[in-house]
């Protein structure tokens, strides 16, 4: 285990085409939370925003181009 980061109620995730950041839905409090998983960034390993959606999110997908969540 390098490091753990807590979110509210992880259920799925999403990785950005990038390989960059992880996106996480929480379902409970209706959240995505983005975390920093590039090795180079001086964030590596850290939160670095929450956003809040609809209630429930159940599933997500990044788009290739990088530009949309859904």
């Amino acid at each position: 285990v390098i490091t753990r980061i807590t979110t509210p109620d992880p259920t799925e995730l999403a990785m950005g085409p990038n390989l960059d950041l992880l996106a996480v839905t929480n379902r409970s409090v209706g959240t995505v939370s983005f975390i920093d998983i590039d090795p180079r960034s001086p964030n590596f390993h850290t939160l670095i925003q929450s956003t809040t959606v609809e209630s429930l999110p159940t599933g997500i997908a990044w788009d290739p181009g990088n530009e949309d969540i859904l």
